[in-house]
């Protein structure tokens, strides 16, 4: 394909209607002369202490975000403080996150794989842990800007730890978050992260969109809530009498947002303007999974059993059928809502990956066994990534087909 012509399909497919990374690397240029002048100074302050004391170690602080494609990662233009916010006054002004320091982006060193995010068809961020026992570097973040080919380190937060983060998402080339037990915030591509301590509570899931990062965050007596920030700014509000039964889960698509929980809890959606209750997708279901790109998809897990339900309104659902001959399928399985009507579906073991079609349930594309999945998601019709569970040996996969292949990415 040409050059040209790849680059433009980039633009005009980007699902969160952002423009590709590649297009705004000004950031990163700065955050790069920085990282340099960083090191030389580390270097020459290294040089200087080997000098007096015959020893001394110094590393570079790292410029980089989770280029999220942040998928994934999700680049958005960055919104400014007066944005209105989800109850519909502006938002307030409120200072920074708290002051943090950023160590040295480290190699990927076969590590387990745990997150990503994607914010064009060639750039994506990936979040993993360290398998063997460590007390602290544990955390590893790496990206890249040509589809998986090459891979740069990230910064971590100095003080962050596996239970702090969980999870990575990126609204725009500079503004990510990395969200777990804590929440993290970069507003310079991951140069710096401060913590964010405005929501309280642990962060279960997070999605960035149309210049809004939405996050359901725990409150005590297993209930979360839903807040809301523009991208740009760390202005966190509660999103009014928006909670559900934990665990729950969001989906985001542009300004659309739908918040399901476990159990019998409440459905939310704000397709109608302003969040209203809806029908749920997995009644008394214990835990579900939403996957949002053409229409919305979700994965039940009933404690037997898993089912499949779709809504192409984000208001009325209907299960999907899938059979593989194999009887009830798991609870484990994962979903990754795509493009017409589609998405994939990660099953442990044999067929592994199955695209299916929404109205029909006929298997579109079927293979890429694994031992289980974690993720499954698409940037646009034709690229997505899954996160293969494998114990400490997990492994990326990019499809650039829709589906029909995959291939294992090494992330070094």
């Amino acid at each position: 394909m040409d050059p040209l012509e790849d680059d433009l399909r980039d633009l005009l497919t980007d699902q969160r209607h952002a423009l590709p990374t590649d297009l705004v690397r000004l950031a990163r240029v700065h955050a790069g002369a920085s990282r340099r002048r960083r090191r030389r100074a580390v270097a020459t302050s290294a040089a200087a202490v080997l000098l007096v004391a015959l020893a001394g170690t110094g590393f570079a602080l790292l410029s980089g975000n989770s280029d999220p494609e942040g998928t994934t990662a999700a680049h958005h233009t960055p919104t400014g403080s007066t944005q209105p916010t989800a109850s519909g006054g502006p938002a307030p002004s409120t200072p920074s996150p708290s002051s943090g320091t950023a160590q040295a982006g480290l190699a990927w060193d076969g590590s387990q794989p745990v997150s990503l995010t994607a914010t064009s068809t060639k750039t994506f961020v990936v979040l993993g842990y360290q398998t063997r026992l460590c007390k602290q570097d544990c955390l590893r973040i790496v990206e890249s800007h040509d589809g998986g080919a090459t891979y740069d380190p990230l910064a971590v937060p100095a003080q962050a730890t596996p239970k702090d983060s969980s999870g990575i998402r990126f609204g725009s080339a500079v503004d990510g978050w990395l969200f777990g037990n804590a929440l993290w915030a970069t507003h310079d591509g991951g140069l710096t992260w401060g913590r964010v301590t405005t929501t309280g509570g642990s962060v279960t899931r997070l999605e960035a969109a149309s210049g809004t990062v939405w996050a359901l965050v725990e409150s005590g007596s297993g209930t979360e809530q839903l807040w809301s920030s523009p991208v740009g700014t760390d202005s966190w509000k509660r999103v009014s009498g928006v909670s559900v039964t934990g665990p729950g889960d969001l989906s985001v698509q542009g300004k659309q947002v739908v918040v399901a929980g476990a159990q019998d809890s409440t459905t939310w959606s704000n397709v109608s303007g302003t969040f209203a209750k809806t029908a749920s997708p997995c009644p008394g279901a214990p835990q579900v999974s939403l996957s949002g790109f053409d229409g919305v998809w979700a994965a039940c897990a009933t404690g037997t059993a898993g089912h499949l339900a779709y809504s192409a309104d984000a208001l009325h659902w209907s299960d999907v059928p899938l059979d593989l001959g194999q009887g009830s399928l798991p609870n484990s399985l994962v979903v990754g809502a795509g493009a017409h009507q589609r998405a994939t579906v990660g099953l442990p073991g044999h067929p592994g990956l199955v695209t299916l079609d929404a109205a029909s349930g006929k298997i579109v594309h079927q293979g890429q066994a694994g031992p289980g999945w974690s993720f499954v998601g698409f940037t646009d019709a034709s690229v997505g990534y899954a996160i293969s569970d494998g114990n400490g040996t997990g492994q990326v996969l990019r499809t650039d087909d829709g589906g029909a292949t995959w291939h294992s990415l090494n992330l070094g």
